[in-house]
């Protein structure tokens, strides 16, 4: 039994305690901060719930942009059904009450809050003000450790113009790091090769073929965050697995 001191956590809230004293707790505590950003358009939207759902049943938080359409709404009501699940278990249950991956929509002001997903365990955000569409993205991209793009339309490729300029080209020159990209398919390959240079230089833009492969660089990229764990053997073994999926294009 978990101790109870611990219990008095809320659905919603993060535990800023470490548990040091027992691994499982200690691995899920990591897994919860962190957040996935997913990104993809209407024929996306079987994809996303499935990332959403596996996901969240492994513990870490997606977020999506919130609105009730396409990828955005599959990825949500995919972690939505994944809670559901785990609550019928009687230990994933208790463990909810510890370290909760709650999934969050990033809506803007203007469309909430009658075109959201709906789902007892989806947090919706608003943008808010004049500005809200591009604060709305400018979260997506800075409110998660990761980002997850399926296939997509005008607005995910927008989402990753963004992404390429502002992250990985501008980031660097600033001394500040930039997160992960991970691109399931080729879908956006033709928009991505004008930002070769950018790309090449940088050492976190990835390319995977599915669902299952892209939730296998998710752990893969978190564990090497919380490296200090590991032995030197297993550093290098998730490294190697890592730089196989590093998009690069030949000169």
């Amino acid at each position: 039994m978990i101790n109870e001191k611990y219990m008095k956590s809320r659905e919603g809230e993060q535990p800023e305690l470490f548990f040091e004293q027992d691994a499982e707790l200690k691995d899920l505590a990591q897994r919860v901060k962190y957040r996935v950003s997913l990104l993809g358009g209407g024929n996306s939207e079987e994809s996303a719930r499935i990332l959403g759902h596996d996901l969240t049943e492994r513990f870490y938080p997606i977020q999506t942009g919130g609105y009730d359409t396409g990828a955005m709404k599959g990825g949500l009501e995919g972690a939505n059904q994944a809670i559901n699940e785990m609550r019928q278990d009687t230990h994933t249950k208790e463990l909810l009450s510890l370290v909760y991956p709650y999934p969050k929509g990033i809506t803007a002001e203007r469309f909430a809050p009658a075109w959201v997903p709906k789902g007892e365990h989806i947090k919706i955000e608003v943008a808010e003000g004049n500005k809200d569409m591009y604060l709305r993205l400018g979260i997506l991209m800075e409110d998660s450790s990761a980002t997850i793009v399926l296939p997509g339309d005008a607005g995910t490729e927008l989402e990753v113009f963004a992404n390429l300029h502002f992250d990985k080209k501008l980031k660097p020159k600033f001394q500040v790091e930039s997160k992960p990209l991970i691109v399931i398919g080729d879908s956006h390959i033709e928009l991505m090769r004008k930002f070769e240079t950018v790309i090449n230089d940088s050492d976190n833009v990835y390319i995977v073929q599915d669902e299952t492969e892209a939730l296998e660089l998710v752990d893969v990229l978190r564990k090497l965050d919380n490296q200090s764990d590991l032995d030197e053997g297993e550093v290098e073994q998730l490294n190697e697995f890592r730089i196989q999926r590093r998009l690069k294009f030949e000169k």
